[in-house]
């Protein structure tokens, strides 16, 4: 599943505090994603060259790369 489809599918189920207004819940969750998220992938990434080149790495980075797109995309969106 590509990172938009992803995102907007996550989107309808948002846990948001109830003490918080919609739109800085919204933004608290996908910080909270993008936060979770990037420490796996910063310690993927000082592994060997080796597992760099396999398919599976490849897969997990474009994933990844996707998720962070949309994620900001969807904050963009809520901001403005």
């Amino acid at each position: 599943m590509e990172g938009k489809a992803l995102v907007d599918k996550v989107d309808e189920r948002a846990p948001i505090f109830n003490n918080l207004p919609p739109i800085t819940g919204a933004l608290n969750w996908t910080t909270g994603l993008l936060e979770r998220i990037t420490e796996p992938m910063e310690r993927l990434t000082i592994l060997s060259q080796s597992i760099k080149d396999r398919e599976e790495y490849k897969d997990v980075q474009k994933l990844y790369n996707s998720l962070c797109k949309n994620l900001k995309e969807y904050n963009d969106q809520k901001i403005l």
